[in-house]
C-alpha cells in the first residue's frame, strides 16, 4: 500500500474521531439553534464533510495516476494534470475557510468596527489574487510537467508560502495587538469580544504552525489537522457568544 492511501486512510479516521467528539456540540451549536449565522454553518459543513469525500478520492486516483495504467500518454498526462489542479483547488478553499473563520473572530474581538471590517475584506481580496495567481502558476507548470504522484510542483508552493504567510502574518500581528490594546472598560461593553480575548491567542498561533506545515509539505495529504481545526474554531466561536445560562433561584421559604 503506498503512502499516498496510508495518510488518505489516516485522515479518513482522524476526521471520523473528530466528528463523533465534536457531534454534541454540532448539534447544540450549529445546527440545533436560529442564532448562528447562516454563512458559518456554511462554513461549518463544507469544512467538516468535504474532507470525507477528498479523502476517499485520494485514496483511489493518487493510486491510479501514479503508476502506469492503459492510457496514451498525452491523456495520462492531461489526467494528472486536471487532478493535480483539483487537489490544489481543494486545499485553498479548505485554508480560505479556516483563514475566514479567523477573520470573523478578529473582527468580533475589534467590536465590530466599520474600519475593521474594511480593513479584513482587503485581506480576503489579496488572498483570492494570491490563490489565483498561484493557481495559474500552478497550471502552467503541470501542464509542462505533470508530477507522476500528483504532488504541487514545488516553485508553486515556495511563491505561495510566501503570501500565505504574509497573510497570516498580518492576522496574528492583528490579534496580538488587539489583545494588548482593549481596555477592561471596552471589554465589558461587548461580552463576545471580552470571552474571545479570555481564551487567548493559542488557537492563532496553533492554526499558523498547522498552515505552515502544510504548506511546506505540499501535498493534500498532509492537511488533515487543518479541517477539524476550522471547525473547532466555529463551535467555539458560537459557545463564547452565548452569555452563561443562569439558574433560577429556587424560593426556599
Amino acid at each position: 500500500m503506498e503512502w499516498a492511501q496510508v495518510a488518505s486512510y489516516a485522515g479518513i479516521a482522524l476526521n471520523t474521531y473528530d466528528l463523533f467528539d465534536c457531534f454534541s456540540e454540532e448539534i447544540e451549536y450549529i445546527w440545533g439553534t436560529t442564532q448562528t449565522l447562516r454563512i458559518l454553518k456554511y462554513l461549518y459543513f463544507v469544512s467538516r464533510y468535504l474532507p470525507f469525500v477528498l479523502h476517499f478520492q485520494y485514496s483511489y486516483y493518487t493510486h491510479l495516476l501514479g503508476r502506469p495504467v492503459s492510457l496514451s500518454g498525452s491523456s495520462l498526462n492531461w489526467a494528472r494534470r486536471i487532478w493535480g489542479l483539483y487537489k490544489f483547488l481543494t486545499l485553498q478553499v479548505l485554508i480560505g475557510i479556516v483563514d475566514v473563520t479567523v477573520l470573523i473572530r478578529l473582527y468580533l474581538i475589534s467590536n465590530s468596527k466599520r474600519w475593521v471590517l474594511a480593513f479584513l475584506a482587503a485581506v480576503v481580496g489579496l488572498r483570492i489574487v494570491l490563490a489565483g495567481w498561484t493557481t495559474l502558476l500552478v497550471s502552467n507548470m503541470l501542464k509542462f510537467r505533470p508530477h507522476p504522484t500528483c504532488r504541487l510542483p514545488p516553485a508553486a508552493s515556495i511563491y505561495y508560502l510566501a503570501g500565505e504567510l504574509l497573510v497570516q502574518g498580518v492576522l496574528l500581528v492583528l490579534t496580538f495587538g488587539r489583545s494588548f490594546m482593549i481596555s477592561e472598560k471596552e471589554a465589558r461593553r461587548n461580552y463576545v469580544a471580552s470571552r474571545l480575548l479570555d481564551q487567548g491567542v493559542a488557537p492563532l498561533v496553533t492554526l499558523i504552525a498547522l498552515v505552515f506545515c502544510i504548506l511546506v509539505q505540499s501535498s493534500s495529504s498532509y492537511s488533515d489537522l487543518l479541517y477539524p481545526y476550522g471547525t473547532r474554531l466555529i463551535i467555539h466561536m458560537h459557545k463564547v457568544s452565548r452569555p452563561p445560562q443562569l439558574k433560577p433561584v429556587e424560593d426556599t421559604q
